[in-house]
């Protein structure tokens, strides 16, 4: 992959545009790293992309798509590893090294970005404005030369822009023609909060359930998984109440996991570069707080009708 020329000047440039105040602090990795070969990051050699003045860097959208991926293919535990590996310092590490919420709640979408929040993808370089639910994005031609800089070609758009499809300028449905933000929060009693959301940030879009507790320092065991029931009727031309559909295809989504001893438990469900145009997730959650208690349990959805 080509190397971004004076890509260091580009960044000064840009400062202005960072939109993690605290990151200032943040020490930047010179690049190098050890090469482990390690097993577990061997699917790396398929994705064109490098690490430049500790932003990465991806060829292509679909590259950017592969590496969401394989990111998908490990525990989010080893993300620090995966850092090490490609030489990076994300967003995610900064915010774990301080010990403070990281704002952007999805990991592997945080892992990717830098503590300024941005990212190249396809000669553009993004920079998220999370406080206003903002997406900038700047061009940087073929030869990554800082004469192609303009500073006045920013363009910006909203977490809730599909925004590779608009800046190839496919063709595409109104906003009201696709799924907007949706959550649902449940707090069942016990201490227990359950969650299925759809989150949007432009660039990268999840669906993701959650059960945990408000009880710092307890644990308890904690069960989520897709159900069929006994939530109401299959929409018409749906073949499962769990899914996920965009461009015409449907895919069924399938969840289940063991009781664990935590007092936390997540799963992105599904997650894309583009954005969805319909869904439905329906989740049972169950919990209990030891091995002779009852069990409770809650069911909650969400579903977005552009089937």
């Amino acid at each position: 992959m080509k190397k971004l020329v004076l890509f260091a000047m580009v960044v000064a440039v840009l400062s202005i545009f960072n939109a993690c105040e605290k990151s200032d602090d943040f020490i930047i990795p010179s690049g190098t790293k050890e090469k482990t070969n390690s097993p577990l990051f061997a699917g790396l050699d398929t994705i064109a992309f490098s690490v430049e003045n500790n932003i990465m860097v991806f060829e292509t959208e679909e590259d950017y798509q592969k590496c969401l991926d394989f990111l998908g293919t490990i525990e989010v535990k080893d993300y620090q590893l995966f850092e090490k590996e490609v030489g990076f310092s994300s967003l995610l590490a900064l915010s774990n090294s301080v010990m403070q919420t990281c704002p952007i709640e999805d990991e592997k979408f945080a892992t990717l970005l830098n503590p300024k929040m941005q990212i190249i993808i396809e000669h553009y370089l993004f920079t998220l404005n999370h406080d206003e639910e903002k997406v900038e994005a700047l061009f940087i031609d073929d030869d990554y030369e800082l004469k192609s800089v303009d500073t006045n070609s920013m363009k910006e758009f909203s977490y809730d822009d599909n925004v590779f499809a608009i800046l190839k300028g496919e063709n595409l449905k109104s906003v009201a023609g696709y799924c907007g933000q949706e959550n649902s929060v449940h707090e069942p009693g016990d201490g227990i909060v359950t969650s299925v959301d759809y989150n949007k940030y432009g660039i990268y879009n999840s669906l993701v359930s959650k059960i945990y507790t408000v009880f710092s320092g307890k644990p308890l065991y904690l069960k989520h998984e897709t159900i069929d029931y006994p939530l109401g009727t299959v929409p018409s031309g749906i073949s499962s109440r769990c899914f996920y559909k965009r461009d015409g295809k449907q895919n069924i989504i399938s969840y289940s996991t063991d009781f664990s001893y935590t007092d936390h438990r997540k799963k992105t469900l599904w997650d894309n570069r583009r954005r969805l145009i319909g869904f439905r997730i329906d989740m049972k959650y169950s919990w209990k707080f030891d091995n002779y208690g009852t069990v409770s349990i809650d069911t909650n959805m969400i579903e977005c009708h552009q089937y």
